[in-house]
């Protein structure tokens, strides 16, 4: 078999394999997810705020016009779906692009490893169900990796526009993938010979072609430069900042701690046989691997001491050192081969199996996630407050999800409950418990991933006159008033987002 077909036939299976695992259990309500009300409101007004560039919501409207039609494409629950398959498509077509490189590398057995592993990797299999920006981004990280090596091994004026090109896409993903420009310009003029005026002019064109890339992506950011100015500021506050008055100590080693619940140490463990490969032998080590190995390094190092934490950011360094893992299994299997042929069958089996058994051992993980989108704590919720009398007054975080028809424009369509219902983005935003008892207000229904967030250690406070106020509410809440139910938080947080459902008709 040739090395092409090897590739596409490595990147066929691993895709579809993907695209099974990322798209099953993804009909659940747009609304479970905070940021998807947001991002369909983009797509189908067509409005942008400009928080990421455009990849992500290009690409979904595109997709939109192609599939949606008539009273589908206005309606949010069918543009969701449609963007959560294309989110699908962007992280089984990184799976699928990392396997055909490991294919092309060191054979297809190496490149099924290398899918296997980062296909069955919990945090991409959870990220490729929401409308959000992560695995366009990976995507884009991806594709500039490959572009590299392949410039790096053809060097023709094609394959440079290409490497261009790719990292127009990275920083059409998300705003920091601009920062793989400049290392593109970079191995644009060092790879190759020529003066030096030749180099810079090798430069100029990856500079060029990534620039033009973005603005067929991103055109409204020119037609809209103080709207793209405010969110990009946004974005930049909330990575600097921190939300809701609140920023991580750091340096802290959150991340690692990402790595435990989403796939265990075992890639990670696994993914040392690629150090130490890299570290003896590093001229034997392909520019795709040690770019791929930079992005993550530098990604842990980054997020490490960045106040604002999120699990999602973690996801190019996660599908790194699957990809690594696999790598270096494959590369030591190479080695022995080639010194003792003998053991050639033998020393590939082996590494088969290693790769196997870290994929096997991280599917614990994904396997809780695949449960955890089947098991719904909001509709359990909506029931738990209809058995309630029909007098009950129900004050709610708005993530709790009970129906608020009248209030909330993505609960248009729901049935209103019995129970008065009312809410807030933070139902202390309501005031006080004695004012909402003056109110009438009998219950309670909160959302832990709402309130938790008062309650961390590890938190500095930069607004103690906003904050003190709603921890005291919460903690009042819970402690003096009679806890009905409550559901524990779960693996899928937007399924079991720590719901309570409190009584506090007697305070």
């Amino acid at each position: 078999m040739t090395s092409l077909r090897a590739c596409v036939l490595a990147a066929s299976i691993v895709f579809a394999g993907a695209m099974g695992l990322f798209t099953e259990h993804s009909s659940f309500p747009f609304y479970y997810h905070q940021d998807e009300p947001g991002k369909v409101l983009q797509v189908v007004h067509r409005r942008k705020n400009f928080h990421h560039p455009l990849l992500m919501l290009t690409t979904a409207e595109l997709a939109r016009k192609a599939f949606l039609h008539g009273s589908a494409a206005d309606d949010p629950q069918r543009v969701t779906e449609m963007a959560r398959r294309i989110m699908a498509v962007f992280g089984a077509a990184s799976a699928a692009l990392l396997a055909a490189l490991a294919t092309r590398l060191l054979g297809l057995w190496a490149g099924l490893a290398a899918g296997l592993l980062v296909a069955t990797n919990p945090l991409l299999y959870e990220l490729s169900h929401y409308f959000k920006e992560d695995p366009a981004y990976l995507f884009g990280i991806v594709v500039w990796v490959l572009a590299a090596h392949h410039y790096a091994t053809r060097r023709t004026p094609r394959s440079l526009v290409l490497l261009g090109v790719a990292a127009g896409v990275a920083a059409a993903g998300k705003y920091v993938g601009a920062a793989l420009l400049p290392v593109a310009a970079v191995l644009g003029a060092w790879i190759g010979d020529g003066s030096s005026r030749e180099r810079w002019k090798r430069a100029g064109k990856v500079v060029g072609s990534a620039v033009l890339t973005w603005l067929v992506i991103d055109w409204r950011a020119v037609r809209r430069p103080l709207q793209f100015v405010d969110g990009f500021s946004v974005e930049v506050d909330k990575a600097l900042l921190g939300n809701h008055g609140m920023v991580g100590e750091v340096p802290h080693a959150y991340y690692l701690g990402v790595q435990d619940v989403y796939g265990g140490p075992w890639v990670p463990v696994l993914a040392t046989l690629w150090l130490a490969f890299a570290i003896w032998r590093p001229r034997k080590v392909s520019l795709g691997e040690w770019l791929l190995a930079g992005v993550g390094l530098v990604s842990m190092v980054a997020f490490t001491f960045t106040p604002k934490t999120s699990t999602r950011y973690y996801l190019p360094i996660a599908v790194t050192l699957c990809f690594l893992s696999a790598m270096g299994a494959f590369r030591w299997a190479a080695l022995a081969s080639a010194r003792w042929a003998r053991f050639r069958i033998g020393a590939t089996a082996l590494a088969v199996g290693l790769c196997a058994g870290a994929a096997w051992l991280q599917w614990g993980d994904t396997q809780e996630l695949r449960d955890g989108m089947q098991k719904d704590d909001r509709a359990e919720l909506v029931k738990a407050v209809m058995a309630l009398p029909p007098t009950a007054f129900v004050a709610q975080d708005q993530a709790a999800g009970l129906p608020e028809p009248g209030r909330l424009w993505y609960h248009e369509g729901l049935e209103p409950l019995p129970q008065k219902v009312i809410g807030a983005k933070q139902a202390c935003d309501l005031g006080t418990l004695a004012e909402l008892r003056a109110r009438g207000v009998t219950h309670l229904a909160l959302n832990e991933k709402t309130f938790g967030r008062y309650f961390v250690a590890g938190k500095s406070v930069t607004d103690a006159e906003i904050v003190g106020p709603r921890r005291a509410f919460y903690q009042e809440a819970l402690e003096r008033g009679r806890v009905l139910q409550r559901w524990k938080l779960g693996r899928v947080r937007h399924f079991q987002p720590g719901l309570v459902l409190v009584d506090i008709s007697e305070l």
